[in-house]
């Protein structure tokens, strides 16, 4: 299963990892856990704790962040 990690939550991340997510297998972090946690409760993603424990089978990362640092 190749599955898809979507990073920040926010206005426009959690619109899209929700629609992402009713096709696709996906996975869902953000600083604030408790965006990753409820988006997880409303849709079909599945909210992970920790960078450091993304799924082997992740192939494909989506970042949706606000600015170039906070991607570096």
């Amino acid at each position: 299963m190749n599955a898809t990690i979507f990073i920040g939550l926010g206005h426009m991340g959690a619109p899209m990892a929700r629609l992402h997510a009713a096709a696709h297998p996906t996975f869902v972090f953000d600083v604030v856990p408790a965006a990753s946690d409820g988006l997880a409760a409303d849709s079909e993603a599945t909210a992970i704790a920790s960078l450091e424990t993304t799924p082997a089978d992740v192939d494909t990362v989506i970042l949706m962040l606000p600015t170039s640092r906070h991607v570096e």
